[in-house]
């Protein structure tokens, strides 16, 4: 017999299954969650908008990471002077950069903002989770080495040039991820086509494209699967004609009650890890997972990095601002201020920060 005051005792299979989450492959939870969420962002946005701010939404996921990650570096790794490169440091900047601001856009369309306003958030976030991973994949590179940037030469398989491997990736990841998302929303759309008002049929045509554009991008080709998925909800988003009519209303709800519900886990994850990190910090003794040389101070210096990534947020987009100005639909100190306060972290940065846990 359980009682109630078991619940949370150890011997209990609910909280068990509970920290089993966070065991979880970070492949596993990429491959899982992240098609359906970055379908449902690009789908759901205005292509018009979205095509007058690209300008602005690549100066900010692209360059805007590069900044915002270098900065972000600086300020870990001054609080972890111990570690002995500051790669260590550029790599958790790196992560620490993806933005997800899935609750920010909701209640901005909850409150009447401006769809461009709101568009322009999103859009970041899309091609910034794309850029974020290409980053830190060749920052993992060069961790995994063992060495610095300097020294790195002599461990690259392929190249055996630092900076003709980072180019390497960049093509690798940038255009050839894009370009197979293109290619599969355009055959996505053409199987659709073939279809006529069978909304079964339809939603799983579009998922099951979803998860092998993401699948065969991320794991056969070794590209951005992030971009690719993108790049495919783009075009379908643009030939929405070959979706029957009655369906449309139907896919829009289906993929906003799966966002809503595979964000839900994620958080939940992200709960009960952070449960974990603390309990074993206060009682090391009956945690289930052992986080070795986390301490309590490590909690203070976790502090001092959120405030550090939200002061590093409006450096970089005070940076950006002048030149936002002139792009795409604008940008005033009240845009700035609500992309600021907007630059939410969610998956793309906790399933990254998985991979290298494990």
């Amino acid at each position: 017999m359980l009682y109630p005051d078991e619940l949370w005792m150890f011997k209990c299979n609910m909280l068990t299954s509970l920290l089993g989450l966070t065991q979880m492959d970070p492949h596993l939870l990429l491959v899982i969650f992240l098609p359906p969420l970055l379908f449902e962002s690009a789908y759901a946005m205005d292509n018009a908008i979205f095509d007058t701010q690209f300008a602005q939404i690549f100066l900010l996921a692209i360059p805007g990471v590069l900044v915002s990650s270098l900065l972000t570096a600086v300020i870990v790794w001054g609080l972890y002077q111990t570690w002995s490169s500051f790669t260590f440091g550029w790599l958790a900047g790196t992560i620490l950069s993806a933005t997800d601001p899935v609750a920010v856009v909701a209640l901005l369309k909850e409150v009447g903002a401006a769809k461009t306003l709101g568009t322009l958030i999103e859009g970041e976030s899309l091609l910034n989770d794309g850029s974020s991973v290409v980053l830190f994949t060749f920052i993992m590179s060069l961790v995994r080495a063992g060495v610095g940037v300097d020294e790195y030469d002599d461990q690259i398989p392929w190249t055996r040039d630092v900076i003709i491997e980072f180019l390497r990736i960049i093509a690798q990841m940038l255009f050839l991820g894009p370009l197979f998302g293109y290619m599969m929303g355009h055959a996505c759309c053409r199987t659709l086509r073939s279809v006529y008002n069978d909304m079964v049929v339809e939603v799983a045509v579009i998922i099951s494209c979803t998860y092998l554009t993401f699948w065969i991008s991320e794991v056969l080709m070794k590209s951005a699967a992030v971009l690719s998925v993108v790049m495919m909800g783009y075009v379908i988003n643009n030939e929405r004609l070959s979706i029957s009519v009655e369906v449309h209303h139907f896919l829009h709800e289906f993929f906003e009650m799966i966002a809503w519900c595979l964000n839900t886990v994620i958080f939940l994850i992200c709960g009960v890890k952070l449960g974990e990190v603390i309990a074993s910090i206060v009682d090391p003794v009956h945690v289930i997972v052992d986080y070795d040389g986390i301490a309590l101070s490590d909690m203070w210096r976790a502090l001092c990095v959120y405030l550090g990534c939200n002061a590093v947020r409006l450096t970089t987009i005070t940076l950006f601002s002048p030149m936002l100005k002139n792009l795409g639909t604008g940008f005033d100190w009240r845009t700035g201020l609500v992309v600021v306060w907007g630059g939410l972290r969610g998956s793309v940065g906790l399933a990254l920060a998985l991979v290298v846990l494990h």
